[in-house]
């Protein structure tokens, strides 16, 4: 036995003695660095170690003999070392690892709301990094998305700009989901994006991830055809103080430079405690941007109609005091010499006219207000001592002449007294009359005389744009920088010999103030932006984390809209926001509010600085969107089966009295409900044509007073007036108007659940399924929220109908993933998403233009579009001769719809029916993917994809007809025997002679008999409304990719291309074709060098778009197919200060990219940049 023990000792003694040990560094071959957590195995073993915070690592008791080392670390590409260990001894193996060219380990949370690899994302993503975004100059955030592939960038000026993905892009996209931190950031009263508001600066931003096609599953209706998440970067990340200051040109003569002041400071403290407890990580930060500068000039057509005094006459001469012509003014003493100077802003020729002193000076008539005050010989004596009798009231009115002879005679008090509606009436009557606008002294039409009959109102504008012979000045048209010029004689040829010219007698030709508001309303150019971000993180322990961050926003630059472009003046938005992570849980809330500016008490008649540039109206909107969203990730079967699921709630709450949508009832002045106080006025002269009540403007009617049996009034008057007087003789005043019952804010509110199963059936295959259901309240009953009253959130009060299920929106997702190997994946997936109506679809109510004598307002479609009808169901119409409402007699009249499409001049029809309200919507999407490493240094990416589109919501429709005489269609124009008729016309599509059809649309302007009324307004000429409609089917494929070559270590190649199928559809409404508003071609390619060992790199940029044709609403027209190269430089000048130089559109190619904007030229910008 004891030579047995003996033998097993020394067998034990022989293996350990033929044991050794392998030692070393690893580095970073760039820079010597050491590498923390590299992995070093020997293969086929379980053998290994990791390196510590110098790098080192140590295996120890590895069997003598040939060996082979695997060496690994993220980033870095893999390397094997083949080794020889001897038995006692320790063999050292230091390695140098480089880094790897095609970096696979970025992460991303947008495609499956959680954190996952970007190749193992089930969709197609693409991702720019904060390398990326620090590397170049970029004016604007959304200038980075110029290169990534399926994404529309299109810029409107120096900080504005919008982005839309895979087609159907507008002038305010919708359908691209945009958020930052996972919190919406889109304007509350119409649920569109403005991107120059969005508080967070390029310092900030972590990374962007851009999710192309249909991510309703996840992320509701609005994710229509994808998913912009912009993420910025914790305070937790580390402490850090960065400061950027730029300057900027534009190659446009005379510019003011580009300004902007960028900064970001993070600070962060570990180890927290108080009292000995841990309170573990805190950490804040604050970013802001102060960006200023002159944007690109540019005006559009209705911008310089709208300020072209041939249109709009002269306003001034409205309200200068001065009898400028027309009605003769009331006698009274006239304009003196002596006066000029004193008088504010007078001129010359007012010497010897009659002006406005405030005193009823008929001196046998005497038919001032009834009412009025009458001048006093206290009044007299007062102003004895003033060189002009003046006599200031305590309002702050002069009146002038104040002398012994005006004793007892009325004068203007700004008010009432005689309870019409008028003020001061018959006071200074026949001066500052509208027609005046028109006598301008000057002979516009060059016929000798000055003001005559053809050159007032509209007697002058019918004959611009008129081709009758000896009437008509013909076809206009402005020029670039802003003349009027004519086509008279018919030859193609504007501003030709022979064609007519406007006599301005040098006077003014562009009126800044249009609507005489008190503001300029002319297009300016200045561009002040400001934005700020802070944020705090509070890392309780590791499974708990506490976020709570606020944004600031106000911008003044100009945005481009469907019916205008506005100057958001001063319009600020804001926004507070709290997320908690508690181990798999996660919970966020946040409220975004816009502020469309403050109201200046200066300029009463303008609710706010931002304003429409064609026609001045201004804007007040003071809305809210609130969201809720809870959220919660499970694994199962050893984490191959993940499950998330979650609960999104929306609440906005619009406010904008009536100027954006119809939400005007609680402020309007009048009784909406048929509550009124008895024996109000319930009609009056809309003098300043806007479709309100306002001040001063005149009642027509008063309704009578029904009592009860015990003679109390009954308060019974729709549309009451509310004129603060005891009409009823009840001790109460205006009783029943503008009460809470009237509140017509509607609230929309949005409730959403989604699960998403990832299951990994194999190690090379995963199955996706994602099911999201949506309630929108007003697409469906199935929920009802019930706080209209109040405008908050309370969940108790939710009442759930779940078999009514008409309306409900789900949103199904189902794909299958394919990795044969690392950095491999192919993916097939099939989705439906929904686009719900935005406010703007819904409760739109916004003038937009005129047509012949009406004007159009854009109205949305919440209730549907209908009719008031007669007992035989015939629609009313507003006769424009008897200014009555009255039914369509079809054997007399046929109805015409003017169309917003330039390429078609409008259509007739005989009846009309009634349109119901939009539904969201519909998209089915089919898409194949692959992205993947194609070699050591190549990456590539690949997705092609169909999408049927179903029941658009149109762009804005003319709804409301006009009502013209029957024989404008059926009249035989050319003699030739043959006539149209409308039931050939319209139900068969029959045009018997085109030649009397097309002359039609030349004759329907002088044959008006009225307009289709949807609203019977007593008192009130119903306005023309386009809207918004289900429409059409369409079909669209596409192809996008990109590819990444890594030339050398320092030197990589980027490309990107994407395709569509199409670029526009057929319009079944109009017949005609739509645009998709995206080019068929377009990509680009980034040739970047960033060598590790120097302090210097560039990147040169190439962007092709193809051209297209654009519409959307009133802009329209052929986008030129444009090519743009952009270098951007950077150099280290020392560890904490680094310069940039950018060039974008290096070559000054002068291009638009959205019809209604600027022409682009190149824009150079430095920056120079501090870290601390």
């Amino acid at each position: 036995m004891k030579n047995y023990l003996l033998l097993f000792l020394l067998s034990i003694s022989v293996v350990f003695a033929q044991k050794g040990s392998i030692k070393g560094i690893v580095t970073d071959l760039d820079n010597g660095d050491p590498l923390i957590g590299a992995n070093i195995i020997i293969d086929g073993t379980t053998m290994g170690a990791a390196t510590d915070t110098e790098g080192a690592y140590l295996i120890s008791n590895v069997p003598a003999g040939e060996h082979l080392l695997k060496i690994t670390y993220i980033g870095y590409e893999v390397k094997e070392q083949s080794v020889i260990v001897e038995a006692d001894e320790e063999l050292i193996v230091d390695v140098s690892l480089a880094s790897e060219m095609i970096q696979m380990q970025t992460y991303v949370v947008t495609a499956s709301r959680k954190r996952e690899r970007v190749e193992d994302a089930p969709a197609a993503i693409s991702v720019i990094t904060e390398k990326d975004i620090r590397r170049e100059s970029n004016t604007n955030l959304g200038a980075y998305m110029k290169g990534v592939k399926g994404v529309e960038f299109t810029q409107s000026g120096i900080d504005s700009y919008n982005l839309s993905a895979r087609g159907f892009n507008t002038s305010f996209s919708s359908r691209l989901l945009t958020l930052t931190d996972g919190r919406m950031a889109n304007v509350p009263s119409l649920r569109l994006i403005a991107y120059n508001v969005i508080p967070v600066s390029f310092e900030d931003v972590k990374q962007i991830e851009v999710v192309l096609g249909p991510s309703s599953a996840l992320y509701g209706p609005n994710a229509y055809t994808g998913v912009l998440n912009i993420i910025t970067s914790s305070p937790l990340d580390g402490d850090a103080t960065t400061v950027n200051i730029q300057g900027g040109l534009l190659s446009q003569t005379n510019s003011d430079p580009m300004q902007k002041f960028t900064m970001r400071h993070a600070s962060s403290f570990e180890d927290l405690r108080i009292g000995g407890r841990d309170l573990g990580k805190f950490g804040f930060k604050v970013s802001g941007v102060v960006f200023r500068g002159e944007d690109w000039h540019h005006y559009n057509p209705d911008e310089f109609e709208g300020h072209d005094p041939a249109f709009i006459g002269r306003p001034r001469l409205t309200n200068n005091g001065i009898d400028d012509g027309g009605t003769v003014g009331e006698s009274g003493p006239e304009f003196t010499q002596e006066m000029l100077g004193v008088w504010e802003g007078s001129e010359a020729y007012w010497v010897g006219r009659r002006f406005a002193d405030n005193i009823d000076n008929e001196n046998f008539i005497r038919d001032g207000e009834v009412g009025s005050p009458e001048i006093t010989q206290g009044m007299i004596d007062m102003a004895a001592s003033d060189p002009f009798h003046r006599y200031t009231l305590a309002n702050g009115m002069i009146l002038w002449f104040v002398t012994q002879e005006k004793l007892g005679k009325k004068y203007a008090d700004g008010i009432d007294n005689n309870n019409d509606g008028l003020i001061d009436e018959k006071i200074d009557s026949g001066i500052d009359d509208d027609p005046e606008r028109w006598y301008d002294g000057v002979d516009n039409d060059g016929d000798g005389e000055i003001d005559e009959l053809d050159e007032i109102g509209m007697s002058w504008t019918d004959r611009i744009g008129s081709t009758i012979p000896e009437v008509g000045l013909g076809e206009f048209k402005y020029t670039r920088d802003g003349r009027l010029v004519f086509d008279s004689n018919d030859d193609g040829i504007y501003d030709g010999e022979g064609d007519f010219k406007v006599n301005y007698g040098g006077l003014p030709t562009v009126i800044k103030d249009a609507n005489e508001d008190g503001i300029d309303d002319y297009p300016d150019f200045n561009v002040e932006n400001y934005r700020y971000d802070v944020r705090a993180d509070w890392e309780l322990n590791p499974d708990l984390t506490f976020s709570v961050s606020h944004g600031y926003a106000k911008a003044r630059n100009i945005n481009i809209t469907g019916i205008a472009r506005y100057l958001a003046d001063g319009w600020v938005y804001r926004y507070v926001h709290g997320r908690i992570v508690y181990k798999n849980w996660f919970f966020q809330s946040y409220l975004n509010t816009s502020y469309s500016g403050d109201y200046d008490p200066r300029f009463p008649l303008a609710f706010s600085p931002t304003r429409n540039l064609a026609t001045g109206g201004t804007i007040y909107d003071r809305s809210k969107k609130f969201s809720s969203q809870l959220q919660q990730v499970n694994e199962f079967l050893g984490e191959k089966m993940r499950f998330v699921w979650g609960i999104d709630y929306f609440m906005t709450m619009p406010d904008t009295r009536g100027t954006i949508l119809r939400d005007n009832n609680l402020h309007d002045r009048r009784d909406n409900n048929g509550n009124g106080e008895a024996g109000s006025p319930d009609s009056f002269y809309d003098q300043n044509d806007n479709t309100w009540y306002d001040s001063g403007e005149q009642y027509t009617t008063w309704a009578s007073i029904d009592t009860a049996a015990d003679g109390t009034p009954i308060d019974n008057v729709m549309f009451a007036i509310k004129d603060g007087v005891d009409n009823d003789g009840d001790g109460l005043i205006d009783e029943g108007i503008d009460e809470s019952a009237e509140n017509n804010r509607r609230i929309v509110n949005e409730l959403g659940a989604y699960y998403q199963i990832n299951w990994k059936l194999t190690d090379k295959f995963e199955f996706v399924q994602a099911t999201r259901w949506d309630v929108h309240d007003r697409l469906t009953n199935m929920v009802r929220f019930n706080n209209e009253e109040g405008r908050n959130v309370n969940i108790k009060s939710w009442e759930f109908n779940f078999d009514d299920k008409e309306g409900l929106q789900v949103s199904p997702k189902v794909g299958l993933i394919y990795r044969p190997k690392e950095n491999q994946t192919f993916r097939l997936t099939w989705a439906k998403a929904f686009n719900t109506p935005t406010n703007q679809a819904l409760f739109l109510n916004i003038f937009v233009t005129r047509v012949a004598i009406f004007k159009v307002y854009a109205r949305g479609a919440d209730g549907g579009y209908v009719y008031p009808r007669n007992d035989e169901g015939q629609p009313f119409f507003f006769n424009t001769t008897s200014f009555n409402y009255e039914p369509m007699d079809t054997s007399k009249y046929i109805l015409f719809y003017p169309s917003v499409d330039p390429k078609i001049e409008g259509f007739y029809n005989y009846t009309t029916d009634d349109l119901p309200e939009i539904d969201a919507e519909i998209i089915d999407t089919w898409e194949f993917g692959w992205k993947g490493r194609i070699n050591q240094r190549m990456f590539g990416t690949l997705d092609l994809f169909t999408n049927h589109f179903s029941n658009f919501i149109s762009r804005p429709t003319f709804i409301t007809p006009i009502i013209i005489n029957k024989s404008v269609l059926e009249t035989d124009w050319n003699g030739d025997g043959i006539t149209n008729d409308i039931v050939n016309v319209t139900d068969n599509n029959i045009i018997a002679d085109a030649e009397d059809y097309d002359e039609s649309f030349n004759k329907w302007r002088d044959n008006i008999e009225g307009v289709a009324a949807m609203d019977t307004i007593k008192g009130l000429a119903p306005p023309v409304v386009v809207g918004y409609l289900n429409y059409g089917e369409v079909d669209v494929s596409g192809i996008d990719a990109s590819i990444t070559y890594f030339i050398t270590r320092s030197l990589s190649f980027d490309m990107n291309y994407s395709f569509l199928s199409i670029t526009d559809f057929l319009n079944p409404l109009t017949n005609g074709k739509d645009p998709i508003n995206a080019p068929k071609h377009k990509g680009g390619f980034k040739l970047q060098y960033d060598p590790q060992d120097k302090p210097y790199s560039f990147s040169l940029n190439f962007r092709h778009v193809d051209g297209f044709q654009w519409s959307s609403g009133i802009y329209y027209g052929v986008i030129d197919s444009y090519n743009i190269f952009d270098l951007h430089m950077d150099y280290d000048i020392n560890d904490n200060l680094t310069a940039m130089l950018s060039l974008d559109n290096m070559l000054d190619h002068m291009h638009t990219e959205i019809q209604g904007g600027p022409e682009i030229g190149r824009v150079v910008v430095f920056r120079l940049q501090a870290k601390f």
